[in-house]
C-alpha cells in the first residue's frame, strides 16, 4: 500500500515557495511563465461543486487541459477578452499549505486555502469601484523536475461556487 506521507519541512518550504511564485506570476500577469509551470498533460479544474470528484462526470466552471490554458492566455493578451478590458488587478493569498508525497510515484499533493482578491475599476455590475473576494480550497499535484516542480493538477474549489459569481474572466 502506498500511503502518502507528510513531507519533511525542507520540502514543505520548497513547495510553499513554488506555490507563492505561481501566485505572483498570475498577479503580475506573466501568463507565459505561468503556463510553463504546467506539465503537458496538466488539468486546470474549477468544479461547480466542492464535493465533485470527477470532472468528466460533473459540470465545471473551468475544465482546461494545457491547450485550453494556452487559448485562455492568448485571449487575455489579445484584447479579445472584452470582459477583461481593462484587466482585473488580482492578489492571490495562500495559507494552510499541507504537503504529502506518494512514496512510490514521488508525486506531491499540496492542499491549501486560497483567497483571490479582484479589483475592477468602475465594475459594470456594481456601478462603482469594488474589490471582489473569492475564497477557495485548492489541491495541487506536483511532479518533481530538476530543482523545482511542474503542476499536473490545479483544482480550485470555490467556497461560493453554488452562489452568484462575478465575471471571472481573469485567471483564477
Amino acid at each position: 500500500m502506498n500511503t502518502p506521507t507528510l513531507a519533511p519541512a525542507s520540502q514543505l518550504q520548497a513547495v510553499e515557495q513554488f506555490l507563492f511564485n505561481e501566485a505572483n506570476l498570475i498577479d503580475d500577469r506573466d501568463f507565459d511563465a505561468w503556463l510553463e509551470l504546467f506539465t503537458d498533460d496538466a488539468l486546470y479544474w474549477v468544479p461547480s461543486n466542492e464535493a465533485d470528484m470527477d470532472p468528466t462526470q460533473h459540470v465545471s466552471i473551468v475544465h482546461d487541459a494545457k491547450e485550453e490554458l494556452k487559448d485562455r492566455i492568448w485571449r487575455l493578451g489579445s484584447g479579445a477578452a472584452y470582459a477583461q478590458e481593462p484587466p482585473s488587478k488580482t492578489m492571490h493569498q495562500l495559507s494552510n499549505i499541507q504537503v504529502t508525497q506518494d512514496p512510490v510515484t514521488n508525486e506531491i499533493t499540496a492542499r491549501c486555502h486560497l483567497n483571490i482578491y479582484e479589483y475592477r475599476h468602475n465594475h459594470h455590475l456594481l456601478s462603482m469601484d469594488t474589490v471582489m473576494q473569492y475564497p477557495a480550497r485548492c489541491e495541487y499535484r506536483l511532479r518533481p523536475v530538476a530543482d523545482s516542480y511542474q503542476i499536473s493538477l490545479r483544482k480550485i474549489a470555490l467556497i461560493a461556487a453554488n452562489g452568484v459569481l462575478g465575471n471571472m474572466g481573469f485567471i483564477i
